[in-house]
């Protein structure tokens, strides 16, 4: 397949670091905000529904667009919307629970377990040089995550026994499981992308907040 020019190669670019923004802001709100998770979840999945309903009354005869498009890919449609809700509900949770940053840098470390997953799902050719890759970016989220056994002791052992005088105080131990559970999630998603590529992102998102809106998160 011949390579992108360079115009299209920038301008993909730009939407992924733009992506990669708006991500991380709502991660932000998410985390800062005191609604309940299942609420915010709800508003989320409502208000993105109702978008893709009027952009499909809008475009439906001129695109040939269909509610919960076509028979033959309907499954991955479906899969496709509950993978997703599932995954912001993971992630949601993961931000409150996790610091902002450390949960950024583990979850956008998803693309090197997306490359095995679309070597066995999707018969793509893996990259090259993928294992040092990988085990690179698995060193590097040890060390986000910070380990108990990879810190100094905070002041002396006779102090933390006895109760003296601490130098700083400990934060408290955040909670990595939906992080982790998230990550397993994420990776799947670009392969749920993938397999609607022929669909409309109207048909997706209205199928997703659909789906999430009166099925998963009533």
């Amino acid at each position: 397949m011949d390579a992108d020019p360079p115009k299209q190669q920038l301008q993909g670019t730009c939407l992924v670091v733009c992506g990669a923004l708006v991500h991380s802001m709502v991660a932000l709100i998410v985390q800062a905000n005191s609604l309940p998770l299942l609420y915010a979840t709800q508003c989320r999945y409502a208000l993105g529904w109702v978008i893709s309903v009027c952009f499909l009354l809008a475009y439906k005869k001129q695109r040939g667009l269909t509610w919960f498009g076509p028979p033959e890919i309907r499954s991955w449609l479906l899969l496709n919307g509950m993978l997703h809700f599932m995954f912001i509900v993971l992630w949601w949770l993961a931000v409150r629970h996790a610091p902002l940053g450390d949960c950024i840098a583990v979850i956008f470390c998803s693309p090197v377990l997306t490359a095995p997953l679309s070597w066995f799902i999707l018969r793509e050719r893996m990259p090259p040089l993928m294992l040092p890759r990988t085990a690179l970016v698995f060193l590097g989220i040890w060390l986000i995550v910070n380990p108990p056994f990879l810190r100094w002791p905070a002041g002396s052992a006779e102090d933390r026994h006895s109760g003296g005088p601490q130098l700083f105080t400990i934060p408290p131990e955040p909670d990595y499981k939906f992080l982790a559970f998230a990550l397993m999630l994420c990776p799947l998603l670009p392969i749920m992308t993938y397999q609607t590529r022929k669909r409309s992102w109207i048909e997706v998102e209205h199928v997703n907040g659909c789906l999430a809106t009166l099925a998963l998160n009533p």
